[in-house]
């Protein structure tokens, strides 16, 4: 997907596709990912590039994911074996470093190892982060979670059968109070 230019949207024809390796977008902006309905299947893992897409480096800014079924392979979702050691980093969306103006729409994040969406783990925060009308039915750990995030909503979304919380933060040390995540 990096060979593809900025500006530019990737559509991908309904369907299932097995990735074996996360869908990384680095250093791009004005992208929209339009999925017309299509499922990714995760093989399971224990890092970050086993997530589904995996939004790296600083300077994305202005990406949009949209109507993608992302689907994990945790067989223990609902049970008390949901989370397992060593395999938490393997989640549906992840976001590192700074990005900006980030919008998930319909998405539908199931059986993931890690968290359905995670944006964070680096000193660089993401700002302007919109998280709306999707479903994250089972996790390992959180469904969604903020730890790097300056401005986040998140509106009308299911979350369901988690390992953990449905919703997780961990704001930086310089976060401004006046910012805030709004969850509706």
């Amino acid at each position: 997907m990096n060979a593809a230019p900025s500006g530019a949207i990737w559509s991908f024809p309904a369907g299932t596709y097995r990735i074996d390796r996360a869908l990384y977008i680095t250093g791009k902006n004005n992208v929209i990912v339009e999925g017309n309905g299509a499922t990714l299947r995760t093989n399971g893992g224990t890092n970050i590039s086993d997530s589904a897409f995996v939004l790296d480096s600083p300077g994305n800014s202005h990406i949009t994911i949209r109507n993608f079924t992302l689907d994990g392979d945790n067989p223990n979702v609902g049970t008390v074996n949901a989370y397992s050691v060593g395999q938490e980093a393997a989640e549906g969306v992840a976001g590192y470093h700074a990005q900006s103006y980030i919008e998930l729409d319909r998405l539908t994040i199931t059986d993931q190892w890690g968290h359905g969406v995670y944006f964070g783990a680096t000193a660089e925060t993401a700002d302007h982060v919109w998280i709306h009308d999707s479903t994250v039915d089972g996790t390992g750990l959180y469904g969604i979670v903020f730890a790097e995030v300056d401005t986040a909503w998140v509106e009308r979304n299911q979350l369901l059968d988690m390992g953990g919380s449905p919703l997780g933060f961990d704001f930086p040390a310089q976060w401004d109070p006046k910012l805030g995540i709004h969850v509706t």
